[in-house]
């Protein structure tokens, strides 16, 4: 009886160990880390997101994500910002987290009230060119990346939500060659606490 009973544990532990690993394959999506451009001594990453599912020869709508953080601090993967990226995998969505120069880490003034006008615009210029940088490199990619350049979502949030507007709709004002960047639009855009 003792024999028995270690026997349908083992199996039923067994059994348990197979589920839960399915479970895991099933739900989990594919990420991959890139590097999308090297500016001084910053290396700019993206972590890309794809949906688990995901069929050959098919393209996806994409999400081009910008996390916050003041300008001066926050990651791409952040457990928050891993969190939204899973959840939009499992939507049907490629993401791509991206990291971008974080100029006002450890300035005097922040970013906050008592930053010089002058300073603010050019953390904006300066994110914002690195936000169409990222979108550009996953443009020349679509076909490896398997994304519907027809379908890019511009979203950040907080500085990362200000930088995507900026480079939304305040390209002009802040890119001298546009040319550069002709070929990056976006179908939608999602601003979550940021505004111009």
């Amino acid at each position: 009886m003792m024999k028995q009973t270690i026997i349908l544990t083992s199996v039923k532990l067994s059994f348990l160990i197979l589920l839960c690993s399915l479970g895991t394959t099933l739900f989990a999506q594919t990420k991959f880390t890139h590097v999308y451009d090297i500016k001084g001594t910053d290396t700019l990453k993206l972590d890309l997101y794809t949906p688990n599912s995901i069929v050959k020869d098919s393209v996806y709508p994409l999400l081009l994500w910008m996390h916050g953080g003041g300008f001066s601090g926050g990651q791409r993967d952040h457990p928050a910002e891993v969190k939204l990226a899973e959840l939009a995998a499992e939507k049907g969505y490629v993401v791509a987290s991206i990291s971008y120069r974080l100029t006002r880490k450890g300035s005097e003034t922040g970013f906050g009230c008592k930053c010089p006008k002058e300073e603010k615009i050019e953390t904006f210029k300066q994110a914002a060119i690195d936000y169409l940088d990222a979108a550009s490199y996953v443009i020349k990619n679509a076909v490896r990346f398997q994304i519907d350049t027809n379908k890019i979502v511009a979203g950040g949030s907080s500085a990362g939500a200000e930088a995507v507007l900026s480079a939304v709709f305040m390209r002009e004002f802040y890119i001298q060659d546009l040319d550069k960047y002709s070929d990056v639009n976006f179908a939608a855009v999602w601003s979550l606490a940021g505004a111009l």
